[in-house]
């Protein structure tokens, strides 16, 4: 909801396979760095809690959609060979209206 204003970040945690496709695709540390005060406030305390949960949700679909659209990864290699690999991903939120 623009009304609100929102800005925030989330951390992708994915494996990059050995072929360089993507897969294990999930979500964590949702922050919300910053909000419409003014608006938020005038929300009850239940209401801005119900918010923060619906927009960290947002942001974590967003996130995830994201990273299924990258192209292949170089995958890792170890001793030359090809292997799996965990990577964390950081994503920003802004309004580029700011």
């Amino acid at each position: 909801d623009l009304a609100y204003d929102v800005e925030g970040s989330i951390i992708m945690t994915f494996i990059v396979n050995e072929d360089g496709s993507l897969s294990d695709i999930s979500a964590h540390d949702c922050k919300i760095d910053r909000f419409n005060t003014t608006k938020f406030s005038q929300e009850t305390e239940a209401r801005q809690k119900e918010l923060k949960q619906q927009f960290a949700l947002l942001f974590a679909k967003e996130g995830a959609r994201v990273i299924r659209k990258m192209p292949k990864w170089a995958p890792a290699k170890r001793y030359g060979k090809a292997v799996r690999v965990k990577m964390h991903q950081p994503i920003k939120f802004i309004d580029p209206s700011k």
